[in-house]
């Protein structure tokens, strides 16, 4: 399959696109796009929020009593900081998605290389990149500027369930999970399965195990 085809098979008929990748692996397409579609969010973002407000906003967890005291950080600064921590977190997370399914894999008799794994990691976070597409539309309903970063993720879970405040202990956690998360995740078990040949109690655990051990454990610290 051709990068199209490979695109619209993961969406459609996820077990031929991933037959696809097992004798084709790559990466670069959906991993490029995701962190192309983050940076531009982000971009359009800080160019439109209104500074003054967005300094308020950040400071208002502090209290006023010690606000005197905390360095104010530029837009720049702010912005420079978000695309670091977006590049950590997109490049990083799938350079470590691969290598735990790479060293499960070895584990588990399912041998297949590093990039092979990479390239299941990378196209099962396809969905994800409706996130960034969605962040920008928010900023079309918010044309003040008047907007945290984290509310343009319309679809994460704080945003749609929970509401939990910025100076809640629980608001980055609720943040960083959306309804999309769970089908990037049964991708990946569907890639797992259809490389491994085994059932889907095997593929599952296989690829869930990862992120209920990180969300799991970020839950309880949270929660203690």
């Amino acid at each position: 399959m051709n990068t199209p085809q490979l695109t619209r098979s993961m969406l459609l008929q996820p077990e031929l696109a991933f037959t696809s990748l097992r004798a084709q692996p790559r990466f670069a397409f959906p991993l490029l796009l995701l962190v192309g579609l983050t940076l531009a969010s982000i971009g359009a973002y800080f160019s439109q929020v209104d500074p003054a407000w967005l300094q308020t906003q950040l400071l208002a967890p502090v209290g006023d009593k010690a606000q005197d005291g905390v360095p104010v950080l530029s837009l720049q600064a702010l912005a420079i900081t978000s695309v670091v921590g977006a590049l950590i977190a997109l490049v990083g997370g799938r350079l470590l998605e691969g290598g735990y399914y790479f060293l499960a894999g070895r584990a588990t008799r399912i041998d297949f290389p590093f990039h092979q794994w990479l390239a299941l990691a990378c196209w099962a976070s396809l969905p994800l990149l409706l996130l960034p597409m969605l962040s920008v539309g928010m900023l079309v309903v918010y044309p003040s500027g008047q907007i945290l970063q984290e509310q343009l993720n319309a679809l994460a879970l704080n945003e749609l369930f929970f509401h939990a405040s910025p100076d809640s202990p629980w608001y980055v956690l609720l943040n960083s999970l959306s309804v999309l998360h769970p089908w990037s995740w049964w991708l990946s078990a569907v890639g797992v399965k259809t490389w491994s040949g085994r059932g889907w109690a095997f593929s599952l655990a296989f690829a869930l195990i990862p992120w209920l051990l990180v969300y799991g454990v970020w839950a309880l610290v949270v929660g203690l």
